[in-house]
């Protein structure tokens, strides 16, 4: 929350599962957006965190399903674009502590 000024993240990219969601969820600004990018830590089945702060926050979750590196490697043949050519861009990679504050 400090990066922002206290305002929260506008848009946050969600890729540690139900294990991280909380911090994400504290992480967002109102009317935020989270993307739930796979779900890779935290028991399934377990309920939403903090469900009244989704509800005071209004904040938008998307599930965005995501395959695994073989899968990729199969849409990349499909395609038929080399894999040496395909670019893999990130601006930040901030540990969970740095990322919410």
């Amino acid at each position: 929350m400090a990066a922002t000024g206290g305002h929260g993240a506008d848009i946050v990219l969600e890729m540690g599962g139900q294990a991280a969601l909380a911090q994400s969820i504290a992480a967002a600004a109102v009317n935020g957006r989270i993307a739930i990018i796979g779900a890779l830590a935290g028991p399934a089945g377990e309920s939403i965190p903090n469900f009244p702060s989704i509800i005071g926050k209004n904040l938008l979750l998307k599930g965005i399903a995501a395959g695994s590196q073989a899968m990729f490697g199969r849409f990349v043949a499909a395609v038929g674009v080399p894999s040496d050519r395909i670019p893999i861009a990130a601006d930040d990679d901030l540990p969970m502590p740095a990322a919410t504050g």
